[in-house]
């Protein structure tokens, strides 16, 4: 009998963890190891998601009657490959990888490998091992999902400096590759104020240097994220070891004078309305909306 999510006792058992009843309702009553939920999450899966690892490999057990199979995907097109990735069972992964010759760069709906999930999730332990190079696990770092992002995206967002080091220097990843939205790793690091990331992409003649005039499809490039994060350092070193243009205005029209300013970083403010300083932006400047830095300073 199913409930409304149409789970039955031998998913609830595989939740908790109960390998006792899981083994009875398989032996004993010939339950179907694959049934599968309304959400498509078989007890394998909901084993997975719920970190029952013993479970788990109590149900992928090549030599038992109960073998699940771990290639059903639910819902979401996740197989258990994408869940012990996500949820950083490095064991798993490798079993599944070393004996039962999973697909390692196996897409789910939203287009995500193993190894997105895994950077997406930090796990960074799964990360390192899917993309080493002298191993049989070698996941594609190439690979992106449906926004566009790769694994360099994920690494440079969470500010990962190690794995976008490897991808540089191992892999020769392009460190301007953008998403979706025209966000290259650089933007990304920047969005999400992972400065440090940022200053190691933009180290000029290394093999990372990144083009910090790269814009998203805001009309957005660093210079304008670094106001907005408020980052005085990076803004001063764009103007001072890069030339970069302090009136460059995005899709808005707004510079980045005018997004530190609708952002409160009135430090930045007083910084690029220096008279006496080279960063003197123009105050004069509108946006679309015909607003300049005294309609914000108002």
């Amino acid at each position: 009998i199913a409930n409304k999510k149409g789970q039955t006792l031998i998913h609830f058992a595989a939740v908790r963890g109960n390998m006792e009843i899981v083994q009875m309702l398989i032996d004993d009553y010939a339950a179907d190891v694959n049934a599968q939920d309304n959400d498509g999450n078989t007890p394998l899966l909901l084993a997975a998601k719920n970190r029952k690892w013993e479970i788990v490999k109590m149900l992928i057990d090549k030599d038992s009657k109960n073998s699940a199979d771990y290639k059903i995907a639910n819902n979401d097109g996740l197989t258990l490959i994408h869940l012990a990735a996500e949820k950083g069972n490095k064991e798993i992964v490798q079993m599944l990888i070393d004996d039962y010759a999973a697909d390692v760069n196996a897409q789910d709906n939203d287009g995500n490998t193993p190894l997105l999930l895994a950077a997406k999730n930090r796990e960074w332990e799964i990360v390192k091992m899917l993309i080493d190079k002298d191993s049989t696990y070698s996941a594609d770092y190439k690979v992106a999902n449906k926004k566009g992002r790769t694994l360099i995206h994920f690494a440079a967002k969470r500010g990962n400096k190690v794995i976008v080091q490897v991808l540089i220097d191992d892999y020769a990843a392009d460190v301007n590759v953008q998403d979706n939205d025209g966000d290259t790793p650089l933007l990304l690091a920047a969005k999400n104020r992972k400065w440090k990331m940022v200053k190691m992409l933009l180290v000029k003649d290394s093999k990372n240097s990144a083009d910090y005039k790269i814009a998203n499809a805001d009309g957005q490039t660093l210079i304008h994220l670094a106001a907005i994060g408020g980052n005085m350092e990076i803004v001063q070193m764009l103007i001072d070891d890069y030339t970069a243009d302090v009136n460059v205005q995005d899709n808005n029209g707004n510079t980045p004078l005018l997004l530190a300013a609708s952002n409160c970083k009135w430090e930045m403010v007083k910084m690029l309305i220096d008279k006496d300083s080279k960063y003197s932006a123009d105050y004069k400047i509108a946006n679309k909306k015909g607003q300049t830095l005294i309609h914000f300073a108002a």
